[in-house]
């Protein structure tokens, strides 16, 4: 490969192995990114042919990272690591194509290294929060419910949430440590709601991870923490994506009914964007379907949205299921909610996430 490479070459520029899969070019280019790319051009089609290893045949492809610099002051590692990063981008991209470096990207890279320390440090030292979503009853507006939304202030920083934060969590495996503090934190917090008038007192719904799903302790800690803050098992539901659920669904099965046979109940989330068929559905211990609000931003627009949440709530009444609408918005999206049957939902148009104490109120 390094052979075909130096082909590729001019006279005058540099081929180097870093370590035994990534190899360096040093080059004077004068034509900035128009002769980079052609460069990166001639480097990929010299290994297009395939290798003949013995009686096999071998293709190689490659991940070019381009880094550029005018000042002849900047430093070669400078340099290296520009190049490096950006070759991360165009390996993630796929692979067998290059990419140029931009500080964004550098930025983003030192951010995917540092940010598990951060997750864990902020555990450590209280930065997590749980903002709480109403879930009402459409007949009466009561609030039955509430889900657990956490959020991070990092640093002193503006809260910032799950969704700049939740993947690396999971990749990095501060999930299950995380998911354990959101347990804690939502039971606690649910078990000092008051009851309203003849009604009994807001149930609250929290998140579930892949990892935690899998984790065999998961029950025993569930059953823990309900002794610990005094709230009963039916006052908490735990919910799960479909694309958790159809991971693995014999594992999601048994783990998911050892919740229910100690009394809690089980959602499933973004019910109909996901890949299960109905036989998993009729084989998951359930309790509660969440229309996904992609279909709920259609309504009073998109027929086929209307037909879709249809259907998803008369399944879910026959196979003896809760259903709850997410994402509801507007009041046009309520009335059509209630004339479609649908007995609960969440959204901007009830209440917006907020601290323990907005559901007190």
């Amino acid at each position: 490969a390094a052979a075909r490479l130096r082909r590729g070459l001019r006279a005058g520029d540099d081929l180097g192995f870093l370590d035994h899969d990534r190899l360096v070019v040093v080059c004077e280019t004068h034509g900035g990114k128009k002769a980079a790319t052609s460069l990166a051009r001639r480097l990929s089609r010299s290994l297009s042919e395939p290798f003949r290893v013995e009686e096999d045949q071998v293709v190689l492809t490659a991940s070019i990272g381009i880094a550029l610099t005018a000042d002849p002051a900047t430093p070669p590692e400078a340099l290296l690591d520009d190049a490096e990063v950006a070759m991360g981008v165009a390996t993630a991209a796929g692979g067998n194509r290059w990419s140029f470096y931009c500080p964004a990207e550098r930025a983003e890279a030192l951010n995917a290294v540092t940010l598990p320390a951060a997750l864990r440090r902020g555990l450590a030292e209280e930065q997590f929060v749980l903002h709480y979503q109403p879930v009402v009853e459409m007949g009466t507006g009561r609030v039955v419910g509430a889900e657990a939304l956490v959020r991070w202030r990092r640093g002193g920083e503006a809260l910032v949430g799950p969704d700049s934060f939740i993947a690396t969590a999971e990749s990095s495996g501060v999930i299950s440590a995380l998911g354990t503090w959101v347990l804690r934190a939502a039971c606690h917090s649910a078990a000092r709601w008051p009851a309203g008038a003849g009604a009994q007192a807001p149930y609250v719904a929290v998140n579930l991870s892949a990892h935690q799903l899998e984790d065999p302790r998961l029950t025993s800690l569930v059953r823990k923490t309900l002794a610990e803050s005094g709230l009963a098992a039916r006052r908490l539901v735990v919910e799960v994506t479909e694309s958790v659920l159809m991971a693995d669904p014999e594992i999601a099965s048994r783990r998911l009914g050892e919740l229910r046979h100690i009394g809690v109940r089980v959602a499933m989330d973004d019910f109909g964007t996901g890949y299960s068929s109905l036989a998993h559905l009729k084989a998951l211990p359930l309790d509660i379907l969440k229309i996904d609000r992609s279909f709920v931003a259609g309504l009073g627009a998109e027929r086929a949205d209307a037909a879709i949440v249809e259907a998803v709530v008369t399944l879910a009444r026959a196979l003896g299921l809760d259903a709850i609408a997410e994402g509801v918005e507007t009041p046009a999206q309520a009335d059509e909610l209630r004339n479609l049957g649908c007995p609960h939902a969440q959204g901007y148009f009830f209440g917006r996430p907020g601290p323990s104490s907005q559901i007190d109120e």
